[in-house]
């Protein structure tokens, strides 16, 4: 999986403005830190998901991302459950025995807790992959423009994310060719050792990152970066969907906020 590569498409999210996906990504977080329940944390959790499937995004992305988020998931849930302290009890991980225990208490309170923080993780992680995994790098220029920033930044964010995809294919090749060597690279044990036989990678890729830059900032020289204001070749603008899209965010984020004024998603237990 490439991170932060664009996935052209031709569904709903991919014909909507930045500004409309922006707002949308706003309004899912802010309503999953309004909730403590992990009820309606997971009603929000799931429309993600949801819409996720209607841009297309394909579920091998998502696998990776909770491949990779394996070990913070196990640590939160367990964390919370068993540092909180709830009333009901719902299991030891030492049971009493012999007159020895019970230690490691895991409560009922903590656990949905760690589920709440759990859903709003997956929630950021996933409402931010199919914001830019359906929008292209000029429409992000294009905002950029839009709401006045330096054109210098605009360019600076853009060369950024646009390496990105370069430098981890370029990872890859280098990794695959040390295999070729005989490098046992996955197959080393401890920290130090994996840090020892990732060196090989490390070099290769930034002294061809240099060279990058700097034939970089010859081409910008040369092409007269600086001379002229810089405008996009593309311009962002609204349309019909978007009309209809901005309204709803805004209502379904109304709508949230006066379910959490009148005391709607919160656990009895948090005491708020």
């Amino acid at each position: 999986m490439v991170f932060l590569e664009y996935i052209p498409g031709d569904s709903l999210f991919h014909k909507l403005d930045i500004r409309s996906k922006l707002l949308w990504f706003i309004a899912v977080n802010v309503l999953a830190f309004l909730f403590w329940d992990p009820f309606y944390v997971g009603i929000i959790l799931l429309s993600v998901v949801l819409a996720g499937i209607v841009a297309k995004v394909p579920f091998r992305r998502f696998g990776a991302l909770m491949k990779g988020l394996l070990i913070p998931m196990i640590f939160i849930v367990g964390y919370e459950a068993l540092v909180y302290p709830g009333e009901r009890t719902l299991f030891y991980i030492i049971p009493k025995l012999w007159g020895f225990g019970p230690y490691g208490r895991i409560t009922v309170e903590g656990f949905f807790v760690g589920l709440t923080f759990l859903f709003r993780l997956l929630i950021m992680v996933f409402s931010s992959s199919v914001f830019t995994l359906t929008t292209p790098l000029d429409h992000f220029l294009g905002f950029l423009q839009k709401i006045r920033a330096p054109y210098q930044l605009g360019f600076m964010i853009a060369v950024a994310v646009r390496f990105i995809p370069t430098l981890q294919r370029e990872a890859w090749m280098i990794i695959d060719a040390q295999k070729a060597r005989g490098a046992e690279i996955e197959a080393s044990k401890g920290f130090l050792q994996t840090i020892k036989m990732y060196v090989p990678i490390f070099l290769p890729m930034i002294i061809n990152g240099i060279r990058r830059s700097e034939t970089l900032a010859m081409a910008m020289v040369t092409r007269g970066f600086g001379a002229r204001k810089w405008k996009p070749l593309k311009s962002i603008k609204l349309t019909k969907v978007d009309y209809i899209f901005i309204p709803i965010c805004f209502v379904l984020l109304l709508i949230g906020i006066y379910l959490r004024i009148q005391g709607y998603g919160v656990i009895a237990f948090w005491g708020g």
